[in-house]
């Protein structure tokens, strides 16, 4: 399996981003997986705030929505800051409902093939930390965006959440085994 970096990529000086494109130059790059995190494209600032940072991001690193196959496996790689993001502001809820109707469309997708046996969502903020119907805090996500995510994953049968952005390591499950994994360290990669 490829590498995937789960986020915050941008988030210390410029010198760590041009390491991460001394590294990771482009070639290499397409292999591995990146999704935003809250240091990229940041959702607790104003909505204008947010899209001038997912155009910086897309410009710099590329698409904030990727689907990955690999053998019998589809990994879509998800823009959480932006879907969780709170504000009221027109290009952002356009943004965000494009994420969503990418996000439905490759989980459909992949649902319907018969070469795909599992699919993973990969993002960076995990929807719950312990439990599905968990208060909101700065770690999860909001209940509404919340709610679609794990409605999508059981009508579509995801059983795997791989997330960054707590500092920590987990694994917790639903009732139904909807597992959701974290690794340690902002910008970590499993």
């Amino acid at each position: 399996l490829s590498p995937v970096c789960l986020g915050s990529l941008r988030r210390a000086a410029s010198t760590q981003l041009g390491g991460f494109h001394v590294v990771y130059p482009n070639q290499i790059r397409e292999s591995i997986g990146l999704v935003p995190g809250n240091h990229d494209v940041d959702n607790v600032v104003d909505g204008a705030e947010t899209i001038r940072q997912l155009i910086h991001y897309r410009s710099v690193f590329g698409s904030d929505f990727t689907a990955v196959r690999k053998d019998n496996a589809l990994f879509l790689h998800i823009n959480a800051p932006l879907i969780i993001q709170e504000d009221v502001y027109p290009l952002l809820f356009s943004e965000q409902e494009i994420q969503w109707r990418l996000l439905e469309q490759r989980l459909q997708e992949g649902s319907e093939s018969r070469e795909i046996e599992h699919m993973f969502l990969v993002m960076h903020h995990p929807p719950f930390l312990e439990l599905e119907n968990e208060p909101v805090e700065y770690f999860n996500w909001p209940m509404e965006p919340r709610g679609r995510l794990m409605k999508l994953c059981r009508e579509y049968g995801v059983r795997n959440l791989l997330c960054g952005h707590t500092h920590t390591t987990t694994h917790v499950s639903t009732p139904d085994g909807i597992n959701v994994y974290t690794v340690d360290r902002n910008g970590g990669c499993v």
